[in-house]
């Protein structure tokens, strides 16, 4: 019987990896993920169908992902450990302009039965790194005022990743 922090190391080494299919049997049917609006892949994603849609935008977005830094906390009021929260560095390459970027994050995961029932994902940003990341939202954002020119020179093309 893996213990919960096991179940999450394995969506963490998949998740580079790309091989999703090692993933769809620890996630609950009704799984919920829930992703920072402020990011483009934002929203609430449901059952494994939703799993798959999320992780097809962000390898749409990301290329090279690795997470980096990761500690795991099973909080002292749940003693079935029914819940883990990690702390991580997400990094990789935005597309399309191939731009380097690492974002620190942390989830909030529910398990039950040996199971994902939940995520919720927090990521600190920065200000423009949140803006690249919108560009492409549809509607667009009336805030965005055109491209973003990053700190090494390189302008964005205003296409988000």
């Amino acid at each position: 019987m893996p213990t919960s922090r096991q179940l999450i190391e394995v969506v963490y080494s998949v998740a580079t990896d790309s091989n999703l299919s090692r993933i769809l049997p620890i996630l609950d049917e009704d799984i919920v993920l829930y992703m920072p609006d402020y990011m483009s892949i934002g929203g609430e994603y449901h059952g494994r169908r939703g799993f798959l849609t999320l992780m097809s935008r962000v390898y749409k977005r990301w290329e090279r992902i690795e997470l980096s830094t990761l500690v795991f906390f099973i909080p002292d009021h749940d003693p079935l450990s029914n819940a883990v929260v990690t702390t991580g560095l997400f990094s990789g390459t935005l597309l399309p302009d191939s731009e380097p970027v690492s974002l620190p994050f942390l989830h909030y995961w529910q398990l039950k039965d040996e199971k994902i029932i939940a995520l919720r994902a927090f990521s600190w940003h920065s200000a423009p790194l949140s803006n690249r990341l919108r560009q492409d939202q549809n509607p667009p954002n009336p805030f965005l005022n055109g491209p973003y020119v990053w700190p090494n020179g390189k302008r964005s093309n205003g296409s988000a990743p």
